[in-house]
C-alpha cells in the first residue's frame, strides 16, 4: 500500500517496544517525508541514548525532551513540510507536550497510538529471559505500566493500532488505512 502523507503531521505515541520508530521509518520512506523522532534528536544532542540518560538520572533529559517534542509538534505551514513525529513514551504524561499535541490535532495532525501486549513487548525488549527472583515481578510491573500508559494515550489519539504479530510494513499499512490523508478524509475514532 502506498497512501498519501498527511497534510501536516502524523504523531505516533505508545509505550517503549511497540514499534513507533520502526513504523515511522517505513512510513517516512513510503511517503518521502521527514521522521522527527524526539528520542533520537535528544540522544544526538545529549550524546547518549535516552535509556542511558534515564539510568544516569541526567538532569538535562526532561527539559530537553520537552523542548524537542514541542519543536516537533509545531504544525508545518505547508504539505511539503509534513512530517512524522515520534514521541517518547513518557511524553504523553507531560502537560506542556499534551497541550501542544492537542493544538497540533486541532490544526490537522493525526495522532496514532501503537499498542502491544505484555508478552509481545517482553519478547521485543528481552524481558522474557530467565532472571533472578530478587528482581521481583517485572512482567506484572510492565503490565501495570502499559495500562497506565494506554489510559494516558487513549484520549489523545485518533486511533489505536495493535502491533502484535504484525510486521512493521503491516502496521504501516494499518496506519495508512486509518489516517486522515491529504485529501481531507477522516477516519472515525477507531481501534484496530
Amino acid at each position: 500500500m502506498s497512501g498519501e502523507a498527511p497534510k501536516s503531521a502524523l504523531v505516533l505515541v505508545g509505550a517503549s517496544g511497540v514499534g513507533k520508530s520502526t513504523v515511522a521509518t517505513v512510513l517516512g520512506a513510503r511517503w518521502r517525508i521527514r521522521v522527527f523522532d524526539v528520542d533520537e534528536v535528544v540522544a544526538d544532542r545529549l550524546g547518549a541514548s535516552v535509556g542511558d540518560l534515564v539510568i544516569a538520572k541526567d538532569t538535562r533529559l526532561e527539559e530537553e525532551r520537552r523542548r524537542v517534542a514541542l519543536a516537533g509538534l509545531a504544525v508545518p505551514a505547508t504539505a511539503e513540510e509534513a512530517r512524522i513525529v515520534v514521541l517518547g513514551t513518557s511524553q504523553v504524561l507531560d502537560e506542556e507536550v499534551v497541550g501542544a499535541l492537542q493544538v497540533a490535532r486541532r490544526r490537522g495532525a493525526q495522532v496514532v497510538e501503537l499498542t502491544a501486549d505484555t508478552a509481545e513487548i517482553s519478547r521485543r525488549e528481552g524481558l522474557n529471559a530467565p532472571r533472578s527472583v530478587g528482581l521481583g515481578a517485572p512482567r506484572a510491573m510492565l503490565t501495570a505500566m502499559l495500562r497506565t500508559h494506554h489510559a494516558a494515550c487513549e484520549p489523545l489519539a485518533d486511533t489505536s493500532i495493535d502491533t502484535c504479530e504484525r510486521t512493521p510494513e503491516q502496521v504501516a499499512d494499518a496506519v495508512e488505512a486509518t489516517c486522515r490523508l491529504s485529501d481531507g478524509r477522516n477516519s472515525a475514532h477507531s481501534r484496530q
